[in-house]
């Protein structure tokens, strides 16, 4: 990827996400929440409650699925891989083709603005289709496998988490520069 479509994909990323809430209406336009609290914020929260596909596959046997339930998810996440596969096709190059116009020395506003507009609906259908995919299979688990897949959850360490001394080694005490780092958090 050449410098100028990372700075689009980052500028796209990072300000446009941020900026969208507000521009709809407010940082809490369509969601309940505490007030004061980021749309992002939010977003993570909900997804606390929903149900990633790559938990049910990783914990199948300890949930129990079902011979309907697992046919169920597997189909609905093949389809939701292959439409995201097509999306993201599309998505790829709506941004050469913002590119191509933002390259010129003068832009065309309005041409770049249109360009950036298809880029902002191929990320929103992405979104929703993941979402919508979480929803349909916590959906199709029973409360007790949704018990169980929290319980799951919480003795599992979060994603990104700091790990503990000697954590993921496989032999021997911490090296000394893990050591030092550990002093100093």
């Amino acid at each position: 990827m050449n410098p100028i479509t990372k700075t689009i994909a980052v500028f796209i990323a990072a300000g446009f996400f941020a900026a969208a809430p507000a521009a709809a209406g407010g940082p809490h336009a369509g969601f309940t929440g505490r007030p004061g609290m980021p749309a992002a914020a939010m977003m993570h929260t909900m997804h606390n409650h929903l149900v990633l596909p790559m938990e049910i596959v990783h914990h199948q046997q300890e949930l129990d699925l079902n011979a309907d339930q697992k046919a169920f998810i597997k189909k609905h996440l093949q389809d939701c891989l292959s439409e995201m596969a097509g999306l993201n096709w599309e998505l790829q190059e709506a941004i050469q083709e913002l590119e191509a116009v933002v390259r010129e020395e003068s832009v065309d506003e309005k041409t770049a603005a249109k360009k950036l507009e298809k880029i902002l609906e191929l990320e929103n259908a992405i979104k929703k289709n993941r979402f919508l995919l979480m929803v349909r299979i916590k959906n199709k688990l029973e409360p007790q496998q949704l018990e169980k897949l929290r319980e799951l959850k919480a003795e599992s360490p979060a994603r990104g988490a700091p790990k503990k001394a000697g954590q993921g080694r496989k032999n021997g005490p911490p090296k000394k520069r893990d050591a030092l780092r550990m002093q100093t958090d």
